[in-house]
């Protein structure tokens, strides 16, 4: 693998250079990151919807959420504003959703970008959560959560299947033009209850911090510009219960729980749990860095001048750019000027920003924001070295990628990796989604399933066996073991949105007498079977959509088991989940082996390969399990859990 861009090697000079030659207006536009459906024509209810809303909200209201490639005014619109950077939020696609016209999409901006009169090159972000998980039959492999069970030979966390998943879903992103991935998530989840708990690879600070390094390395550690996005800075897991302050009513969620909250709690336990875990990834070279959302000890980290620039920037010496959550400015104030003001003046080098045509929710459009910042450098409540240092953060991440290479003045060559052939797009097009890809996350599947309890010797199970039955809402649901973030925000339910593997698939080409039962109880061919496989757990959601109250299984996942509960069965629960969630006593005593595979992604084999024994069992929690409701916090939770951190019964490959 090719060693990574460092930003210690930058020539500063040519920094100097460029800024001295760029105008306010220049220096303004490169520190913004706009939604690139504002700069593409499309007509219809989809256009009407998204101008007055985000793009992840509606994409959830199932009206397309595409468009056609640039056109010449959308291109002059990127060369008027000399824009710094777009992203490709959850849902936010070309037409059609395939790596061919994302990448002529992608090129086309930067062709606009090159018309500026510097000619520097844009950041192309994109939502890169487990995979290029906005692309169709892309290679989604484990969330986060899934990935912190995996251990190598030695029983360490394995960082080098994260690092090796991480380049397969840098070469997938590549493939589609896109040079900046918004990943790794770096949060250390506290409480359960967060809707956002499956990002974090653990409730414990050390396996955050090896895995997030891990995967920065497997991100910029390739022959082409890819740079890491280490999200979210800081202590984003450690929300307070009841302080959140997300909007997702709609989403039939509870309101103030945890996404987007106050994270109460001394200096002490926020550097040792939550800091502590961006060092090793900041020491790999993580060229960009991303505010959260939430507070710590009411101030907005946004505004935190202590925090970004004080502890991360001199304190931490992070040399790249730090960039604001998507639409967070706008949440810091009532006043969009304040704090805008607020979040620049804090450290905030490059703002993300939906900025529809409307407005929804406090948003404010892309070209007023731009101007308001412009204004505000002006006026003097934005210093104008405080704009020059925010540039050249930016100026030197894309140094560090090699996009001013060949620019005017720098008398370098382009590099080839910038203009790849045909030839080239061509092989990096058919590796999207390639057997060696799926295979690679199909062995993390089976690496991170967990197994907590297998009475009787039920597992493994045999391939040969007849009257094996799968039931249950997740056995062949592709929406449901992908999870959130999954070709759309909050995910999808069914089979229709993108290719792969379900549990039952790879059950049935282990096993093939086994038989699909279509409904959720025990009656029938069911009734008799003597080995039943159920897959229940939770529905997709992202973000506080995720947030609850409580976390247990759920009523009717518990009456599908309770149903094969007859001792008539040997019954084997897989258990999809986005965090450890609450099993009654009574549910838990009647299953003989329970499987959490968390949210495995596309490939569902890997499940089966660890149900009949074709992988070892060998994965071990990431987070504590509660026993009962009361301990949704890790502080309770780990007095008396009902399996420690670290548990996981072992089986053998036997096949």
């Amino acid at each position: 693998m090719a060693s990574g861009p460092r930003l210690s090697e930058v020539d500063e000079a040519l920094l100097d250079g460029l800024i001295a030659r760029m105008s306010l207006k220049e220096k303004v536009g490169q520190m913004f990151q706009i939604n690139w459906k504002n700069l593409r024509p499309s007509s219809g209810a989809a256009a009407v919807v998204s101008a007055i809303m985000p793009t992840r909200i509606s994409a959830m209201m199932f009206l397309r959420n595409d468009a056609r490639p640039l056109n010449e005014k959308s291109s002059q619109t990127v060369a008027t504003y000399f824009l710094g950077s777009v992203l490709g939020e959850g849902g936010g696609t070309p037409t059609p959703n395939e790596p061919h016209a994302w990448r002529e999409q992608n090129d086309a901006m930067q062709a606009a970008a090159a018309r500026t009169p510097t000619g520097v090159p844009m950041l192309i972000g994109n939502d890169s959560v487990h995979g290029q998980n906005n692309l169709k039959d892309s290679t989604l492999y484990p969330h986060h959560i899934g990935l912190g069970c995996m251990r190598d030979a030695r029983g360490e966390p394995d960082e080098a299947t994260v690092e090796q998943l991480a380049g397969m879903a840098s070469r997938e992103s590549y493939a589609c033009g896109v040079n900046w991935m918004f990943t790794p998530c770096v949060a250390v989840p506290q409480d359960v209850r967060w809707g956002r708990t499956y990002e974090g690879f653990s409730e414990d600070t050390s396996v955050v911090a090896k895995l997030a390094a891990a995967e920065v390395r497997g991100v910029q550690n390739q022959p082409f510009p890819m740079a890491a996005c280490v999200k979210h800075w800081v202590a984003d897991g450690g929300t307070t219960y009841g302080t959140g302050t997300h909007l997702f009513f709609w989403s039939g969620a509870p309101i103030h729980v945890l996404d987007q909250g106050d994270a109460i709690m001394d200096e002490t336990e926020l550097r040792e749990r939550h800091v502590a875990a961006y060092l090793p990834a900041i020491k790999e070279g993580a060229l960009t860095i991303m505010a959260t959302y939430s507070s710590w000890n009411g101030t907005k980290v946004h505004t935190s001048e202590y925090l970004i620039t004080k502890v991360l920037k001199e304190e931490l010496g992070f040399k790249g750019l730090v960039v604001s959550d998507y639409n967070a400015v706008q949440q810091c104030s009532s006043n969009f000027s304040e704090a805008l003001v607020a979040c620049i003046n804090a450290g905030v080098d490059m703002v993300m920003t939906a900025g529809g045509l409307i407005g929804f929710a406090r948003d404010v459009h892309w070209k007023k924001q731009v101007e308001t910042l412009e204004a505000a450098v002006t006026k003097g409540l934005v210093p104008t070295s405080r704009i020059d240092d925010a540039v050249r953060r930016i100026l030197r991440v894309k140094a560090a990628l090699g996009l001013l290479d060949g620019l005017p003045d720098t008398r370098q060559p382009i590099a080839p990796h910038l203009r790849p052939s045909e030839a080239a797009r061509d092989e990096m097009y058919a590796a999207v989604g390639g057997p060696a890809h799926r295979q690679l996350a199909r062995l993390a599947v089976s690496k991170s399933c967990v197994l907590l309890r297998n009475e009787r010797g039920t597992l493994p199970l045999d391939p040969k066996a007849s009257g094996v039955v799968v039931a249950g809402a997740g056995a062949n649901d592709l929406g449901m073991q992908c999870g959130g973030w999954s070709m759309v925000w909050q995910g999808f339910k069914g089979n229709h949105k993108t290719s792969g593997t379900t549990i039952w698939q790879g059950i049935q080409e282990v096993c093939p007498s086994s038989r699909l039962h279509g409904s959720g109880g025990a009656h029938g061919v069911a009734a008799e079977a003597p080995v039943a496989i159920l897959v229940v757990g939770e529905p997709p959601y992202a973000e506080g959509a995720g947030d609850r109250k409580k976390v247990v299984l759920s009523s009717r996942d518990a009456r599908t088991i309770r149903s094969f509960a007859d001792g008539k069965h040997r019954m084997v629960v897989v258990l999809l989940c986005g965090r450890p969630i609450v099993v009654p006593s009574d549910v838990m005593s009647s299953i003989d082996s329970l499987v959490v595979a968390w949210l495995p992604g596309t490939e569902g084999g890997g499940v089966a390969d660890v149900l009949f024994g074709r992988a070892a069992a060998s994965g071990k929690l990431s987070y504590s399990w509660p026993r009962d409701e009361t301990q949704s916090e890790r502080k309770v939770r780990v007095k008396d859990p009902l399996f420690p951190l670290g548990f996981g019964l072992e089986l053998p490959q036997v096949a």
